[in-house]
């Protein structure tokens, strides 16, 4: 089985002008993340981590495989690269950012398979990023069918 990780990024139109300036700085900080991992960063390397704060938590459900709450920069990277390591093929695309004040929400259609299995999880994802002062203080998903990725790395 071969080995694949894509990230898209295909933004809407973005109503910026309805953004108050912090909110619209933050989701430009979020985008600008993404972008870079989509021209061929790794994730180690993503603008993200340039974004993480020394206090940061990173958050996934922990009835996942690579679930947990990590605190810190090298939590926050111990715990996504966790996430990816699970996935032997994980295409994610982008499909819109949207922000309210610290809070910044990314919407995203997710594809994946897990090692030595063929199953496949595909659907809808929603990030959560808290900013303070142009960092990332709290970084979640906030909805994902956690059933189904159970179930796809033979959990439930």
């Amino acid at each position: 089985m071969s080995e694949e990780k894509v990230f898209d990024i295909t933004l809407g139109p973005a109503l910026d002008a309805d953004l108050s300036d912090k909110a619209a700085r933050n989701r430009q900080l979020i985008v600008n993340a993404y972008k870079a991992l989509k021209s061929g960063g790794d994730v180690g390397a993503m603008g993200l981590f340039e974004l993480v704060a020394p206090d940061v938590q990173f958050l996934e459900a922990p009835s996942l495989p690579y679930g947990g709450t990590f605190h810190g920069v090298e939590g926050a990277r111990a715990g996504n690269e966790g996430v990816l390591r699970a996935w032997r093929v994980f295409h994610c695309e982008i499909q819109e950012v949207t922000a309210a004040g610290d809070l910044v929400i990314a919407y995203i259609w997710l594809r994946g398979s897990p090692y030595g299995s063929d199953e496949v999880f595909e659907g809808r994802v929603t990030e959560l990023f808290r900013l303070k002062d142009d960092k990332i203080v709290e970084w979640r998903p906030i909805y994902w069918d956690t059933h189904r990725v159970r179930q796809v790395f033979g959990l439930a």
